[in-house]
């Protein structure tokens, strides 16, 4: 599945999911959410591996994520992952951990092959699991293929919720050309 999730803060207002997607459909759903929120573009996080690198094209001025990206340095030092889809993976523990994510009930309860929403989510987050420490000592995430198999699906919904901590992580700038 693509999952889009609509992000107010921390709290999830909307999302659409699909089943699969040619990169033009969507596109011109990021784009109809974009108006009906009011999200500028500048804060929509496409994954730019596989399908989505054709979406990020079409979609001039997103943000890009990619999984196997350079970890963001970070001023705590909390920046020794392999990666950074494992690094955004544990910002979002961290920020749901500390109870500062609220899902909407109406998005909560939204059907996905005959299972609420946040059930779905739930079930795909409980899976994400660290590996054992790395021997260059990074820290790292089981396969995506024994998520998988541990949920008879690929863990997508949690891909895409985790991208959305990707914005805590990047860095702002610190200077603007006005």
């Amino acid at each position: 599945y693509c999952f889009i999730w609509v992000w107010d803060g921390f709290r999830i207002i909307d999302v659409r999911f699909m089943d699969v997607s040619k990169t033009t459909e969507i596109a011109n759903v990021v784009k109809q959410l974009e108006t009906q929120h009011q999200v500028k573009r500048e804060n929509v996080v496409i994954d730019a591996d596989g399908v989505g690198g054709g979406v990020v094209d079409l979609l001039p001025g997103c943000v890009s994520f990619i999984n196997n990206g350079s970890v963001i340095k970070m001023e705590d030092g909390k920046d020794n992952f392999k990666n950074l889809k494992v690094q955004t993976f544990f910002k979002s523990s961290e920020i749901v951990n500390n109870g500062q994510v609220y899902v909407d009930p109406h998005v909560a309860s939204t059907q996905i092959e005959g299972e609420p929403l946040a059930t779905r989510l739930k079930r795909e987050m409980r899976v994400i699991r660290r590996k054992n420490q790395m021997k260059d000592g990074k820290i790292d995430l089981i396969d995506k293929n024994e998520m998988k198999t541990k949920l008879g699906h690929s863990p997508d919904g949690a891909e895409g919720f985790m991208m959305r901590f990707y914005l805590v992580l990047k860095p702002k700038p610190s200077y603007y050309v006005v």
